[in-house]
């Protein structure tokens, strides 16, 4: 009974067992194929975001050196400025020197002096502009300053004390410097 089939019959049913096995085995390696590509995708994709993240950040890097660099651009022209307008002061005898620096040692913190006008003679003035958050600092550094005999008046515009709820102000200092 081993050879019921005729031997075409035969090597045609082997050859679509052949077939099958080919087919199935394909199949093994397609789906094997598959499951690795996903198992693999993670590890293509993280690199490829980080490098974006990192290239984002690089380009926002670069950007805030650029500001930076011009931010001390311009902190240079300002210092150069404030320098040309300081040097008839520093070259000035001593008197002028000390007042100016007993002026600015006085005032509080939140006081910001942003201009100094200074003219000497009998009837001399000192001008000081600049911001300040409160009225009651403006008041503070006024008395301050009023206590120095060097000043034989201290005042400050109306218009300074009604703005000065965190705006700019205005004192004027007058004496024999």
């Amino acid at each position: 009974m081993s050879n019921l089939l005729p031997s075409e019959a035969l090597s045609a049913v082997w050859r679509r067992f052949n077939y099958r096995v080919l087919f199935v085995g394909s199949l093994v390696f397609l789906f094997s194929a598959f499951f690795a590509a996903i198992a693999l995708l993670p590890s293509y994709i993280i690199p490829k975001i980080e490098q974006g993240v990192l290239l984002k950040r690089d380009v926002q890097a670069t950007e805030a050196a650029e500001l930076e660099s011009v931010a001390e651009k311009d902190e240079i022209l300002r210092s150069r400025e404030v320098l040309l307008r300081a040097t008839p002061l520093i070259f000035a005898t001593s008197s002028p020197t000390e007042l100016v620096s007993s002026i600015l040692s006085r005032r509080p913190k939140g006081l910001q002096i942003n201009r100094i006008s200074f003219t000497s003679g009998r009837e001399g003035t000192i001008i000081l502009e600049g911001n300040v958050a409160s009225r009651e600092e403006i008041n503070q550094y006024r008395e301050e300053l009023s206590k120095d005999v060097r000043f034989t008046a201290v005042s400050i515009p109306v218009g300074s004390l009604v703005e000065a709820g965190g705006g700019r102000f205005t004192i004027t200092l007058k004496g024999a410097f």
